[in-house]
């Protein structure tokens, strides 16, 4: 037994954010195959050529990795503008806020300036 869970677009086109998968398949293409083989939006979305990732208890899987009985499995596209191959861990991209949070000191570099008149 695997427990699959699903993200962003996944999510929205699956109409399930999670679900327990009674058998365990071998690998993740196995997997990826079972999924697959539901027909219409899961064919759709998990066919050859569609971008998704996988992890396996956290960790991002390759399509030859095992997947072991109770293993969590999560399906999700890519993070936009990130390359998930150069990521070791997750942590390395989340920082952690302990103090007080100002959003509009933390982004105001990035965000474009209006003019005095209050038009574009």
């Amino acid at each position: 037994m695997i427990n699959l869970v699903y993200f962003a677009r996944l999510k929205e086109a699956f109409g399930v954010s999670e679900e327990m998968l009674p058998s365990t398949p071998a690998t993740v293409a196995d997997l990826i195959a079972l999924l697959a083989a539901r027909g219409g939006v899961w064919h759709a979305e998990l066919a050859t050529g569609k971008v998704f990732r996988v992890a396996i208890n956290q960790e991002m899987a390759q399509l030859s990795d095992a997947i072991s009985d109770g293993a969590e499995v999560a399906i999700f596209p890519p993070v936009t503008g990130a390359d998930m191959t150069q990521m070791t861990l997750m942590q390395d991209v989340i920082r952690v806020q302990t103090q007080d949070f100002d959003a509009a000191a933390e982004y105001a570099p990035a965000l474009p300036v209006m003019p005095r008149w209050g038009r574009w």
